[in-house]
């Protein structure tokens, strides 16, 4: 249940204090018997709020109804937000706020009528059933999960059985362009679960994997059938199960807004023009489709070989809907990462999401969507959309500085309240992707020590934030990367294993998640493949002790512990406790989801100086430093040393 409403007054002050903004409200059922409400009113306005709540068929009198207070839970550039959940026993709630201004005028009501000093003229705003079909549900693993996205073609190629050196594939490190193909495969992913566990990751993305000529396979010319170049349907089926024994999602990437221009129904209505029976199915604009004149839709702006699907069109929409369920019914797959999702009509992802959840109720559906996307994020569409807005504000504040400490925390405020809080917790927020400069790349304007330095912060910020943290293959390695197609290198396994990669092999030392194992190179039997792990020349048995891996890696390592092992990670809010732009200093927590008590903190240095941290007498704890080694018993009031990240745990949270 979600609804927005707008007062029709506006809330002064006084006769000679500026208007407030007219108090902005948000609801949806938390669960069958509770809603979360929220009012944003303009920043500074009020300093109390109350919320007074009754079943909608109760009287109307003060004596009747429940009264709640709502706390600040944060500030942006313009609005405070003020925040709570309410119990709603009968299902039914109608309420109303009793607003106190901050310059001590008289309190004034806010209902679905505006604002009055009268309650009665005010109204009442309204959750009229809290129907069970429509609680915004979303994956339960979700809020734990850590993910890791993963660019098929460049991350592992193991070679297949009776495979010689394919001319198609270049030399595993060379420059990727739009068109080079560098062989990596499923069995090859399959082969670096371990590597992935022990990194933390229990979320794999893959981007699309489905049978098309490109190396991004973006332009789909067979949603049924895996691209030769990856492997087999029992090359899925063996990396969904060994992921899941390692507890491991994975979720697959695909396209419903357009195809390839070799799918077949495309291909059938350039051979047959109007008389196709798939003439309905594109956006032509006159017959036949020539792609010289490029007479029809496609992706962006006029992209011959990228078609637009008419999704309104029953019969795409069922096509459609089938492809969604038929690869989780077959490969058991948690999940569709859905690219340029903003494009394609709402009716067809609601759909898409009752069709999926009915095939796999715990399925996560994640939209492509760069800007706002409140709309798809109302329970019955997405659980969650990539974070664009997220990287864009660290990246402006860390890595460009076109923000300065203060801006950066209010824009963290508003990047948690914009949308429900379910579907906060189930967005991706990513760094860097496979369409953008990777982030090391990005810091070039800075000396490498403190290059370095600002991506380190980057990354805790991205570990500590509500959401589903996205690690861009990678970059855990310090791997570099301007736009694509420079951002889609090969992995570098050389700075794990210390092995030379050569085009024949990528295996990591021929380490490999196995169902039958007979000697030292190991083997994966399934029942149509028989693939093997070939070690690279520098992988045989070696003294020499494998490289110390980078420090981002160790980094990722140690905050996806926290994010498993602690609620307040998982499903606990995000409050800015403290901005300065003098000291160029941030402080976070993360809030404990039983009582809001303050769990974690985390200090953000972002000068080159040192500084003394905020609130030195607290109770904290330092558990984690990205200066020094920390223990349960150090101490948090210790300077911050230039660029340092410091974690701070609060052993009385849930005792004050």
């Amino acid at each position: 249940i979600n609804a927005e409403y707008m007062g029709k007054n506006k809330l002064c002050c006084n006769s000679h204090s500026r208007e407030m903004f007219r108090p902005r409200v948000s609801h949806y059922a938390v669960t069958e018997l509770s809603a979360r409400i929220t009012v944003q009113s303009q920043r500074g306005s009020v300093k109390k709020c109350f919320v007074y709540h009754q079943d909608r068929y109760a009287p109307d009198t003060r004596h009747a109804f429940g009264v709640t207070e709502f706390f600040l839970a944060g500030s942006c550039d313009y609005y405070d937000y003020y925040q709570g959940v309410v119990s709603c026993p009968t299902r039914r709630v109608r309420y109303r706020f009793l607003l106190y201004p901050t310059d001590g005028t008289t309190a004034v009501w806010l209902g679905e009528d505006g604002t009055n000093t009268s309650a009665s003229a005010v109204g009442f705003f309204h959750l009229p059933y809290l129907t069970t079909r429509d609680l915004y549900a979303v994956p339960t693993w979700a809020s734990s999960a850590v993910c890791y996205q993963i660019f098929p073609d460049r991350f592992c190629r193991v070679a297949q059985h009776g495979e010689k050196n394919d001319r198609r594939f270049v030399p595993w490190h060379s420059t990727p362009t739009r068109d080079n193909f560098f062989g990596g495969n499923l069995v090859g992913i399959t082969s670096k679960l371990p590597y992935l566990h022990d990194l933390g990751i229990n979320m794999l993305y893959l981007t699309p994997i489905f049978h098309a000529p490109t190396n991004h396979k973006y332009d789909t010319q067979d949603y049924y059938a895996l691209d030769p170049a990856f492997g087999t349907l029992d090359d899925l089926k063996q990396l969904v199960r060994e992921a899941h024994t390692l507890h491991i999602k994975v979720v697959l990437d695909c396209v419903f807004n357009h195809c390839g221009d070799n799918f077949f129904a495309f291909r059938d209505v350039c051979l047959n023009g109007v008389a196709s029976k798939y003439a309905d199915w594109f956006h032509i604009h006159s017959f036949p489709p020539d792609p010289e004149k490029c007479n029809y839709e496609t992706f962006a702006v006029n992209i011959p070989s990228l078609p637009k699907l008419r999704t309104e069109n029953p019969e795409v929409r069922e096509y459609l809907l089938q492809v969604a369920e038929y690869w989780i019914r077959e490969a058991d797959i948690d999940g569709w990462r859905l690219d340029v999702a903003n494009e394609v009509d709402h009716h067809f992802w609601r759909m898409f999401r009752d069709r999926v959840r009915a095939v796999k109720s715990d399925a996560i559906i994640i939209g492509e969507i760069w800007h706002e996307a409140h709309e798809w994020l109302l329970g019955d569409q997405f659980d969650g959309v990539m974070n664009y807005k997220f990287r864009e504000a660290v990246l402006d504040f860390l890595v460009f500085e076109k923000l300065e400490a203060e801006t950066f925390a209010r824009r963290l405020t508003r990047l948690v309240m914009l949308y429900p809080e379910p579907a906060l917790r189930c967005c991706l927020n990513l760094l860097g992707s496979h369409d953008t400069d990777r982030i090391l790349s990005l810091c070039k304007n800075h000396d490498e020590s403190t290059a370095r330095a600002r991506v380190l912060l980057s990354v805790v910020v991205q570990m500590f934030m509500p959401g589903i943290p996205m690690i861009y293959y990678g970059d855990e390695l310090d791997m570099e990367g301007g736009a694509d197609p420079l951002c889609r290198g090969a992995m570098m396994w050389e700075r794990v294993y210390g092995e030379t990669v050569t085009a024949a092999s990528t295996s990591a030392a021929a380490t490999t998640t196995t169902t039958t194992t007979t000697t030292t190179t190991t083997t994966t039997t399934t029942t149509t493949t028989t693939t093997t792990t070939s070690p690279s020349p520098s992988s045989s048995p070696s003294t020499s002790p494998a490289p110390e891996r980078p420090k981002l890696f160790e980094v990722y390592a140690t905050f996806t512990k926290f994010r498993k092992s602690h609620p307040a990670f998982q499903t606990g809010a995000l409050k800015v406790l403290h901005a300065c732009n003098v000291q160029n200093l941030v402080v976070l927590a993360r809030l404990s989801p039983d009582d809001n008590s303050e769990v974690f903190r985390l200090y953000l240095n972002c000068s080159a100086r040192r500084q003394h941290p905020w609130d030195p007498q607290s109770h904290h704890q330092t558990v984690w430093s990205s200066e020094t080694l920390c223990d349960a018993t150090s101490r948090s009031d210790v300077p911050l040393r230039p660029f340092e990240a410091r974690l701070c745990f609060n052993p009385l949270a849930g005792q004050q």
